[in-house]
């Protein structure tokens, strides 16, 4: 285990206590932990369980002015997630067909997370470092990326009716939308996006988002696939995409170079 990460899992229950009692409104596009189909009287009950919880695992407590008072590594975590600057989410579909696995990383200052939600058993799992070297390698790690080769194509902009549709595909979670999008536009291969959604391989994407209006001011994907690696970077302001070939290597330098500044 390395020193400079420290693991904390949390329930559904007590992160929803946790995020409502710390966190308002969620950022960086996470939604509320408790759905809004869920009851008032249910959503209550899960508050409470995760509150009983917390104090049984010595996370939280009454101080002596009668405040609640959280446990430090808790509140690094919560701060981390609710005041990041950044975030990069990893998506690996595993089958063609099977919802993506997604893990986010918050980037605040001096402080990055590794966050993974586990539906099967409703736990959290989290990673704190505050080492944006160790958080580039859990990125890396997680991707599971072999050596790329960037496709044999030219950087292409995209603007009008075209960029409106993709950019809503990116701000949606919908890489393979987007990839769509490119094909009937005749910029990708049809074969390319037939390999893509009918593979049982691995498929990577990461996505950016930078804090600002619903975190998602500019949004950066990667769609990673076998040999091949697809920059698709969208710029609302501008109006427009640029897709763009890139490898491994670019990868991995553009998610250090937005991690460093910010943990520095």
């Amino acid at each position: 285990m390395n020193n400079n990460i420290i693991y904390l899992d949390l329930t559904y229950d007590e992160l929803a206590f946790l995020q409502t009692r710390l966190i308002t409104p969620p950022l960086l596009g996470m939604k509320s932990i408790l759905p809004e189909t869920v009851s008032e009287e249910v959503g209550m009950s899960r508050l409470q369980s995760g509150a009983s919880s917390l104090y049984a695992r010595g996370y939280i407590h009454d101080g002596e002015d009668g405040k609640l008072q959280i446990e430090t590594l808790v509140l690094s975590v919560i701060a981390t997630y609710a005041q990041a600057r950044l975030a990069i989410q990893v998506l690996t579909a595993t089958q063609p067909d099977a919802m993506p696995q997604r893990v986010t990383y918050y980037v605040a200052e001096r402080l990055a997370l590794e966050h993974i939600y586990d539906d099967n058993k409703l736990v959290h799992h989290f990673a704190l470092t505050h080492d944006p070297g160790i958080m580039a390698e859990l990125i890396a790690d997680r991707m599971a990326m072999h050596d790329t080769q960037a496709p044999n194509m030219t950087p292409v902009t995209l603007k009008g009716t075209l960029f409106k549709a993709i950019n809503e595909a990116i701000r949606a979670h919908q890489p393979a939308r987007a990839i769509q999008l490119l094909t009937n536009a005749g910029i990708l291969s049809a074969q390319t996006i037939v390999d893509i959604m009918n593979s049982g391989e691995p498929q990577n994407t990461v996505i950016f988002f930078q804090s600002g209006d619903a975190g998602l001011d500019t949004t950066g994907t990667f769609v990673l696939y076998q040999d091949q690696a697809f920059s698709v970077l969208a710029t609302p302001q501008k109006e427009q995409v640029l897709l763009e070939p890139v490898a491994n290597e670019v990868v991995f330098q553009r998610i250090r170079e937005r991690l460093v500044p910010i943990m520095a």
